[in-house]
């Protein structure tokens, strides 16, 4: 016997007459071959960066909203985040520049959505929403997934165990470039979302994912109740959704404004320094009736998402009882008992009037002499054209 043919027998392997020896042989001799070879171990993976190949990075929205990168989009109830990512769908789906990008001569490729919503109805909100964007409505999708052969057993993926539904969608809607999911929280599955390693155990293939199909991944999410913190960290669920984001921004309501929202960066780890945009939700007009809509304000805005989300400074006490005073004074001194009695009857305290007497550098003189004496109180910058006699006290 062979050399081969005694490998073959301690391997197991039998010859067939339905082949030629030789055939047998090289079939068998490389079936040995493979299992011999070494499978991969658990340990150390490495990747070395002169192996690497470089590429810049690509952009859905110029310096907003990368491809193949997760990015999130925030902010309170009532403002349009819905909307707004609706007219970012819009605008993908007809190769239409954005907003800030109106100067752009060259046209962008147009492309595939999907939309992951469990708040929103595809019939009468999601539909006349794109539709009042002016959308191609023939490139945008919802998508949900059939766990069981049951043809009405439809439901929505969880992110945690249904990443495989993902990748088939995108196999049978290769140009999709942008997927919207909103609230992204929802789609955790099982995963606790206030919980760092929960949150990252999902996001970690969701990113892959976008990476791997070069796809923009565009995350909805609420504000958390935290006031007074900064922006960062008032983003809804635990921080490690803005840890694995790549671009954060918000929906802000304008202080000063409140017909206007503001469009603000949380943070922009890969684009250059972009300032702010302004919007307001209007009513346009779809085949079932108005619908919201997006319109887009003219100018930068350099406020930013920690100052918009800053409560207005209340005014002080102190700072009202000097407003007051102020004024109280205007035409000149007043006797020291009425100012106390109408402070009084206004809710300052003496304390507080006190304080405002002092900050004003208001000045306590009696005026006249004997019986008309009165304790007065007056400004100084009235008392010089204030020609009585007067005494100091």
């Amino acid at each position: 016997m062979s050399i081969l043919n005694r490998a073959m027998a301690n391997a197991g392997i039998a010859s067939t007459k339905a082949k030629t020896n030789g055939q047998a042989h090289r079939e068998s001799w490389h079936g040995l071959q493979a299992d011999t070879n070494p499978k991969p171990q658990p340990g150390p993976v490495f990747e070395t960066m002169s192996s690497v190949k470089m590429k810049s990075v690509t952009w859905l929205w110029p310096n907003r909203i990368p491809e193949g990168k997760l990015s999130i989009l925030c902010g309170d109830p009532n403002l349009g985040k819905s909307t707004l990512a609706f007219d970012i769908a819009a605008r993908v789906s007809q190769g239409r520049p954005f907003p800030d990008c109106q100067k752009v001569i060259t046209p962008t490729t147009p492309g595939d959505v999907i939309i992951m919503s469990c708040e929103d109805a595809a019939d009468d909100t999601i539909a006349p929403r794109l539709y009042a964007a002016e959308a191609d409505l023939s490139r945008i999708h919802t998508l949900r997934a059939r766990y069981h052969a049951t043809p009405d057993f439809i439901d929505m993926i969880a992110l945690s165990d249904g990443m495989r539904y993902m990748h088939e969608a995108l196999e049978q809607k290769p140009e999709t470039r942008l997927i919207i999911i909103d609230p992204l929280s929802a789609y955790m599955g099982t995963s606790d979302s206030h919980k760092d390693a929960d949150v990252r155990r999902v996001l970690g293939p969701l990113s892959d994912f976008a990476s791997k199909f070069n796809v923009a991944i565009l995350g909805l999410l609420h504000l958390n109740k935290n006031a007074g913190t900064k922006a960062n960290y008032r983003v809804m669920g635990s921080i490690a959704f803005g840890a694995a984001a790549r671009a954060v921004w918000m929906c802000s309501a304008d202080q000063n404004d409140p017909d206007r929202t503001l469009f603000l960066p949380i943070k922009n780890n890969l684009g250059h320094k972009v300032e702010g945009l302004a919007y307001r939700v209007v009513g346009r007009d779809t085949p079932v009736g108005s619908a919201g809509a997006i319109e887009w304000l003219d100018g930068d805005v350099s406020i930013s998402a920690d100052e918009a989300l800053s409560e207005p400074k209340s005014t002080s006490a102190r700072d009202e009882a000097m407003a007051w005073l102020t004024k109280r004074l205007t035409d000149g001194p007043v006797e020291s008992k009425v100012i106390f009695a109408e402070a009084k009857e206004l809710g300052f305290k003496e304390a507080t009037l006190n304080r405002a007497k002092r900050d004003l550098e208001v000045m306590s003189r009696y005026i006249d002499f004997g019986e008309l004496s009165k304790k007065c109180w007056i400004t100084k910058e009235r008392w010089p054209h204030y020609q009585v006699p007067t005494t100091t006290y």
